[in-house]
């Protein structure tokens, strides 16, 4: 079965979800939605496009050494998204991409475009990231999978922390748990 994993920038995405895609071996493809230009915490004076050309460098040396079959950015300027553009290329990805599962980043954007084709899809829809401070807003989004690491899957993770060179600051390499969390919509 084929799974789609959808965050809006480069990095994020990797501490919560890395973890279930080295341990599956079902056949994933990730899209980012932003070009992600933010300043690279190590080097601040690089210009937009290396900044663009190192981070999709480490999407495909990320991407290679989790298995992930095709990593594509959108390119979309940030908060600059047309939305029914952009629902239109993800149902219809979805759809004619025959993917069984989605996994988004839990964001207001992505939570709109689920919803509206969670009706037309047969799939599984989860979200991924904050969840407990969802949680607390509502209920409905209770956490409904989770996926316990082990040890060695764990460590696999943290080293993945060694590929991402393009950071913007030091808070991208924190918080990386052996238990990763997801609720269905």
């Amino acid at each position: 079965m084929r799974k789609l994993i959808i965050s809006m920038d480069t990095y994020y995405w990797i501490r919560f979800i890395s973890g279930m895609v080295f341990q599956d071996s079902s056949d994933y493809e990730l899209i980012i939605i932003y070009r992600d230009i933010r300043p690279v915490f190590w080097m601040r004076n690089l210009c937009f496009d290396a900044i663009y050309e190192q981070r999709k460098f480490d999407l495909f040396n990320i991407g290679k050494k989790l298995g992930i079959k095709k990593v594509s950015n959108l390119r979309y300027e940030y908060n600059n998204i047309d939305f029914k553009k952009f629902s239109t290329e993800f149902y219809l990805y979805t759809i004619l991409g025959n993917i069984g599962e989605i996994y988004y980043q839990d964001n207001i954007i992505l939570d709109r475009i689920a919803i509206g084709i969670k009706e037309k899809y047969n799939g599984r829809i989860f979200s991924f990231g904050n969840l407990n401070e969802k949680n607390k807003e509502n209920k409905e989004n209770e956490e409904t999978k989770r996926v316990i690491l082990d040890e060695h899957i764990y460590r696999k993770k943290i080293e993945l922390r060694k590929l991402m060179i393009g950071i913007n600051n030091k808070k991208e390499l924190d918080v990386y748990k052996p238990i990763e969390r997801f609720c269905e919509i």
